[in-house]
């Protein structure tokens, strides 16, 4: 196991829609309880920023497709590339309300864990997505 990773998982959720992020981390806290942190990021470049200042890496981050691609647009790294460059074990989650199996694949293609339509059965496929990169061996 990786020392720089906390016992208790920590989650990063990074989306520009405040809102949405802080109900998913409200759902996640209900159905997870104490037995996660959760931490909310409006923007990549702040995700990015903390995971280099910390020693204790996120064990998943949960990011909405636009800011994945932002940081491309800015500075022609991904953001999936920059946190698997910095934090090679944690797990990434993509959301995106793009239904195209192209943007699915291409998160995928640049090491992204799971990717997750922005749809009425989002949450049920973010904890199922989450339960798989806490705990890999029970899938």
């Amino acid at each position: 196991m990786d020392p720089n990773i906390e016992i208790t998982p920590t989650l990063y959720i990074v989306d520009n829609d405040y809102y949405y992020a802080l109900r998913v981390k409200h759902s996640l806290g209900k159905k997870f309880g104490d037995h996660v942190n959760v931490n909310v990021f409006r923007d990549a470049e702040s995700s990015v920023e903390a995971i280099k200042k910390t020693n204790f890496k996120p064990h998943v981050l949960i990011i909405d497709h636009s800011q994945n691609m932002e940081m491309a647009i800015k500075n022609g790294e991904h953001t999936v590339d920059a946190i698997k460059r910095i934090s090679p074990n944690t797990r990434i989650v993509i959301l995106s309300d793009e239904k195209s199996m192209d943007t699915a694949a291409k998160a995928l293609a640049h090491g992204a864990q799971g990717f997750v339509l922005k749809d009425q059965f989002a949450l049920a496929h973010i904890y199922s997505a989450v339960e798989n990169c806490i705990n890999p061996s029970k899938v």
